[in-house]
Protein backbone atom coordinates (compact mmCIF):
# COMPACT_ATOMS: atom_id res chain seq x y z
CA UNK A 1 0.00 0.00 0.00
CA UNK A 2 2.76 2.32 1.39
CA UNK A 3 4.73 1.63 -2.58
CA UNK A 4 1.69 2.43 -4.27
CA UNK A 5 0.85 5.87 -2.44
CA UNK A 6 4.61 7.00 -3.33
CA UNK A 7 4.11 5.40 -7.05
CA UNK A 8 0.84 7.71 -7.02
CA UNK A 9 2.86 11.07 -5.21
CA UNK A 10 5.31 10.66 -8.27
CA UNK A 11 3.24 10.37 -11.02
CA UNK A 12 1.21 13.19 -9.40
CA UNK A 13 4.44 15.43 -9.32
CA UNK A 14 5.03 14.79 -12.84
CA UNK A 15 1.73 15.68 -14.41
CA UNK A 16 1.91 18.99 -12.28
CA UNK A 17 5.16 19.62 -13.71
CA UNK A 18 4.10 18.97 -16.97
CA UNK A 19 1.34 21.35 -17.15
CA UNK A 20 4.07 23.82 -16.09
CA UNK A 21 6.52 23.27 -18.69
CA UNK A 22 8.80 26.15 -19.73
CA UNK A 23 7.56 28.13 -22.33
CA UNK A 24 10.43 29.54 -23.74
CA UNK A 25 9.06 30.78 -27.26
CA UNK A 26 7.04 33.25 -25.86
CA UNK A 27 7.75 36.74 -25.21
CA UNK A 28 7.00 40.55 -23.67
CA UNK A 29 3.99 42.14 -25.49
CA UNK A 30 4.73 45.72 -25.63
CA UNK A 31 1.44 48.08 -25.51
CA UNK A 32 0.61 50.14 -28.47
CA UNK A 33 -1.18 53.15 -28.72
CA UNK A 34 -4.02 51.66 -29.55
CA UNK A 35 -4.31 49.41 -26.43
CA UNK A 36 -3.51 52.31 -24.51
CA UNK A 37 -6.34 54.47 -25.79
CA UNK A 38 -9.11 51.27 -25.59
CA UNK A 39 -7.91 50.25 -21.79
CA UNK A 40 -8.09 54.58 -21.18
CA UNK A 41 -6.28 56.75 -18.67
CA UNK A 42 -7.91 54.82 -15.45
CA UNK A 43 -6.96 51.35 -16.62
CA UNK A 44 -7.33 48.49 -13.89
CA UNK A 45 -5.98 44.82 -13.62
CA UNK A 46 -8.89 43.60 -15.41
CA UNK A 47 -8.82 45.74 -17.85
CA UNK A 48 -5.12 44.98 -19.02
CA UNK A 49 -6.03 41.13 -18.50
CA UNK A 50 -9.21 41.59 -21.28
CA UNK A 51 -6.97 43.25 -23.36
CA UNK A 52 -4.02 41.39 -23.55
CA UNK A 53 -6.29 37.69 -24.08
CA UNK A 54 -8.55 39.66 -27.00
CA UNK A 55 -5.38 38.38 -28.91
CA UNK A 56 -5.26 34.62 -29.02
CA UNK A 57 -1.97 33.27 -27.90
CA UNK A 58 -1.18 35.89 -25.40
CA UNK A 59 -0.96 35.23 -21.86
CA UNK A 60 -1.76 37.64 -19.19
CA UNK A 61 0.67 37.06 -16.19
CA UNK A 62 1.27 40.08 -14.07
CA UNK A 63 4.70 39.66 -14.03
CA UNK A 64 4.62 36.29 -12.44
CA UNK A 65 7.29 35.00 -15.62
CA UNK A 66 8.61 31.71 -14.12
CA UNK A 67 7.08 29.97 -16.67
CA UNK A 68 8.44 32.34 -19.48
CA UNK A 69 11.30 33.62 -18.88
CA UNK A 70 11.60 35.23 -21.91
CA UNK A 71 8.82 37.58 -21.23
CA UNK A 72 10.70 39.34 -18.15
CA UNK A 73 8.76 41.12 -16.26
CA UNK A 74 6.06 41.95 -18.25
CA UNK A 75 2.39 41.46 -17.68
CA UNK A 76 1.36 40.47 -21.25
CA UNK A 77 3.34 37.79 -22.71
CA UNK A 78 3.08 36.67 -26.48
CA UNK A 79 3.94 33.72 -28.41
CA UNK A 80 6.33 34.74 -30.98
CA UNK A 81 5.42 33.60 -34.53
CA UNK A 82 8.53 33.40 -37.19
CA UNK A 83 6.45 35.94 -39.61
CA UNK A 84 10.05 36.68 -41.56
CA UNK A 85 10.15 32.97 -42.90
CA UNK A 86 8.75 31.77 -46.14
CA UNK A 87 8.58 28.41 -47.88
CA UNK A 88 11.96 27.08 -49.17
CA UNK A 89 11.59 25.60 -52.55
CA UNK A 90 13.93 22.23 -53.71
CA UNK A 91 16.52 23.42 -56.32
CA UNK A 92 17.33 21.01 -58.67
CA UNK A 93 21.00 20.74 -56.92
CA UNK A 94 19.39 20.05 -53.77
CA UNK A 95 17.10 17.43 -55.50
CA UNK A 96 20.23 15.97 -57.14
CA UNK A 97 21.84 15.57 -53.53
CA UNK A 98 19.24 13.43 -52.11
CA UNK A 99 18.80 11.27 -54.44
CA UNK A 100 15.65 9.23 -55.86
CA UNK A 101 15.15 7.71 -52.85
CA UNK A 102 15.07 10.93 -50.22
CA UNK A 103 13.24 10.03 -46.55
CA UNK A 104 12.25 12.44 -43.82
CA UNK A 105 16.33 12.21 -43.03
CA UNK A 106 17.98 13.50 -46.08
CA UNK A 107 15.15 16.29 -46.63
CA UNK A 108 15.99 17.29 -43.25
CA UNK A 109 19.79 17.16 -43.44
CA UNK A 110 19.16 18.87 -46.68
CA UNK A 111 17.55 21.94 -45.37
CA UNK A 112 19.26 22.58 -42.56
CA UNK A 113 22.81 22.18 -43.99
CA UNK A 114 22.07 25.86 -44.74
CA UNK A 115 22.11 28.20 -41.59
CA UNK A 116 18.72 29.36 -40.45
CA UNK A 117 16.61 27.48 -42.38
CA UNK A 118 13.78 25.43 -40.45
CA UNK A 119 12.64 21.79 -40.85
CA UNK A 120 8.98 21.30 -39.73
CA UNK A 121 7.97 18.38 -41.36
CA UNK A 122 4.24 20.99 -42.64
CA UNK A 123 3.96 21.45 -38.75
CA UNK A 124 3.78 25.66 -39.86
CA UNK A 125 1.79 27.13 -37.15
CA UNK A 126 5.06 29.07 -35.40
CA UNK A 127 6.01 29.85 -39.47
CA UNK A 128 2.45 31.04 -41.20
CA UNK A 129 4.15 32.53 -43.89
CA UNK A 130 6.04 29.18 -44.68
CA UNK A 131 2.30 27.72 -45.60
CA UNK A 132 2.66 23.59 -45.78
CA UNK A 133 6.12 23.61 -46.94
CA UNK A 134 8.41 21.48 -44.82
CA UNK A 135 11.80 23.53 -45.06
CA UNK A 136 11.29 27.08 -44.11
CA UNK A 137 14.11 29.81 -44.53
CA UNK A 138 14.15 33.16 -42.92
CA UNK A 139 13.12 35.85 -45.81
CA UNK A 140 15.75 37.80 -47.55
CA UNK A 141 16.15 40.85 -45.01
CA UNK A 142 19.45 42.33 -47.05
CA UNK A 143 16.50 44.37 -48.58
CA UNK A 144 16.63 47.03 -45.51
CA UNK A 145 18.79 49.77 -44.82
CA UNK A 146 19.56 52.19 -41.89
CA UNK A 147 16.66 54.88 -41.53
CA UNK A 148 17.88 57.99 -40.60
CA UNK A 149 16.34 60.31 -38.21
CA UNK A 150 15.11 63.53 -39.90
CA UNK A 151 14.73 67.16 -37.87
CA UNK A 152 11.05 66.27 -38.10
CA UNK A 153 11.27 63.17 -36.32
CA UNK A 154 13.37 64.24 -33.70
CA UNK A 155 11.27 67.23 -32.64
CA UNK A 156 8.61 65.01 -32.44
CA UNK A 157 10.46 62.46 -30.06
CA UNK A 158 11.87 65.43 -27.54
CA UNK A 159 15.20 66.21 -26.44
CA UNK A 160 14.48 63.66 -24.08
CA UNK A 161 13.49 60.61 -26.18
CA UNK A 162 13.21 57.35 -24.54
CA UNK A 163 13.10 53.75 -26.46
CA UNK A 164 9.55 53.62 -26.20
CA UNK A 165 9.48 56.80 -28.19
CA UNK A 166 11.95 55.75 -30.83
CA UNK A 167 10.24 52.39 -31.01
CA UNK A 168 6.67 54.30 -31.73
CA UNK A 169 8.29 57.25 -34.15
CA UNK A 170 10.29 54.45 -36.19
CA UNK A 171 7.52 51.83 -36.13
CA UNK A 172 5.15 54.54 -37.32
CA UNK A 173 5.57 54.37 -40.56
CA UNK A 174 4.30 50.97 -42.34
CA UNK A 175 7.62 49.40 -42.90
CA UNK A 176 10.15 50.21 -40.32
CA UNK A 177 11.40 48.01 -38.12
CA UNK A 178 12.59 49.29 -34.75
CA UNK A 179 15.53 47.02 -33.78
CA UNK A 180 18.05 48.80 -31.05
CA UNK A 181 20.86 48.04 -33.24
CA UNK A 182 20.44 44.23 -32.97
CA UNK A 183 20.71 43.96 -36.85
CA UNK A 184 22.29 40.66 -37.41
CA UNK A 185 18.79 39.57 -39.50
CA UNK A 186 19.05 43.56 -41.00
CA UNK A 187 22.87 42.76 -41.95
CA UNK A 188 23.19 46.22 -44.34
CA UNK A 189 20.99 48.30 -41.72
CA UNK A 190 24.40 48.15 -39.91
CA UNK A 191 23.99 49.38 -36.54
CA UNK A 192 20.98 51.53 -36.63
CA UNK A 193 18.22 51.35 -34.45
CA UNK A 194 15.20 51.88 -37.19
CA UNK A 195 15.59 49.73 -40.30
CA UNK A 196 13.70 50.57 -43.70
CA UNK A 197 12.65 48.18 -46.38
CA UNK A 198 14.23 49.30 -49.90
CA UNK A 199 12.07 49.97 -52.55
CA UNK A 200 12.18 47.93 -55.49
CA UNK A 201 11.21 47.93 -59.20
CA UNK A 202 10.98 45.43 -62.12
CA UNK A 203 13.61 44.54 -64.16
CA UNK A 204 12.15 43.58 -67.71
CA UNK A 205 13.94 40.81 -69.67
CA UNK A 206 15.78 42.90 -72.51
CA UNK A 207 17.16 41.74 -76.07
CA UNK A 208 20.59 41.25 -74.69
CA UNK A 209 19.09 38.91 -71.78
CA UNK A 210 17.02 36.94 -73.71
CA UNK A 211 19.97 36.14 -76.39
CA UNK A 212 21.95 35.27 -72.96
CA UNK A 213 19.17 33.06 -71.80
CA UNK A 214 18.39 31.30 -74.92
CA UNK A 215 14.80 30.52 -76.21
CA UNK A 216 13.98 27.29 -73.52
CA UNK A 217 15.05 29.20 -70.68
CA UNK A 218 13.96 27.53 -67.36
CA UNK A 219 13.43 29.03 -63.71
CA UNK A 220 17.07 27.99 -63.26
CA UNK A 221 18.20 30.04 -66.27
CA UNK A 222 16.47 32.60 -65.68
CA UNK A 223 17.77 32.82 -61.85
CA UNK A 224 20.79 32.80 -62.96
CA UNK A 225 20.57 35.44 -65.08
CA UNK A 226 18.82 37.69 -62.97
CA UNK A 227 21.41 37.02 -59.23
CA UNK A 228 24.52 35.67 -60.92
CA UNK A 229 25.01 38.08 -64.32
CA UNK A 230 22.80 41.07 -63.40
CA UNK A 231 22.94 41.20 -59.57
CA UNK A 232 19.25 41.86 -59.06
CA UNK A 233 16.54 39.78 -57.34
CA UNK A 234 14.78 36.95 -58.19
CA UNK A 235 11.57 36.08 -57.21
CA UNK A 236 9.58 34.11 -59.39
CA UNK A 237 6.60 36.19 -59.18
CA UNK A 238 6.25 35.66 -54.84
CA UNK A 239 5.98 39.39 -54.47
CA UNK A 240 3.92 40.04 -51.83
CA UNK A 241 6.96 41.56 -49.66
CA UNK A 242 7.97 43.77 -52.54
CA UNK A 243 5.05 46.18 -53.39
CA UNK A 244 5.30 47.41 -56.62
CA UNK A 245 7.14 44.65 -58.45
CA UNK A 246 3.47 43.07 -60.05
CA UNK A 247 4.21 39.46 -61.09
CA UNK A 248 8.34 40.26 -62.40
CA UNK A 249 10.11 37.53 -61.52
CA UNK A 250 13.10 39.80 -61.68
CA UNK A 251 13.37 42.72 -59.43
CA UNK A 252 15.89 45.56 -58.60
CA UNK A 253 16.59 48.14 -56.28
CA UNK A 254 14.12 51.09 -57.42
CA UNK A 255 16.69 54.07 -58.20
CA UNK A 256 14.84 58.23 -57.92
CA UNK A 257 13.88 59.35 -60.84
CA UNK A 258 14.90 62.91 -61.57
CA UNK A 259 11.47 64.04 -60.40
CA UNK A 260 12.33 62.27 -57.11
CA UNK A 261 15.35 64.36 -56.97
CA UNK A 262 13.67 67.39 -57.90
CA UNK A 263 10.76 66.93 -54.95
CA UNK A 264 14.07 66.59 -52.71
CA UNK A 265 15.84 69.37 -53.23
CA UNK A 266 12.30 71.25 -53.74
CA UNK A 267 11.71 70.66 -50.10
CA UNK A 268 15.25 71.10 -48.66
CA UNK A 269 15.23 74.81 -50.40
CA UNK A 270 12.24 75.25 -48.40
CA UNK A 271 13.37 73.79 -45.13
CA UNK A 272 16.52 76.12 -45.42
CA UNK A 273 13.75 79.32 -45.94
CA UNK A 274 11.83 78.52 -43.00
CA UNK A 275 15.55 78.24 -41.20
CA UNK A 276 16.47 81.78 -42.57
CA UNK A 277 13.46 83.39 -41.52
CA UNK A 278 13.40 82.19 -37.91
CA UNK A 279 17.05 83.31 -37.95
Amino acid sequence: MELVMIVFSLVTVLIREGTHAVQDNVYCYHWTQEDLAAMGPGRSVETEREQCESYPGRVFTQGNNADYPNCGTCWCCQRKVYDNFSCYTWTQGDLAAMGPMRSVETEREQCESHTGRVFTQGNNKAYPNCGTCWCCQPKVHDNFSCYTWTQADLAAMGPVRSVETEREKCESHTGRVFTQGNNKAYPNCGTCWCCQPKVYECHYWTDDDVEAMGSSRTPEVQRARCEDDLGYLFTQGNNEHFPGTGGCWCIKTKIPDASDNREKNCQTLIEKDKAVTLL
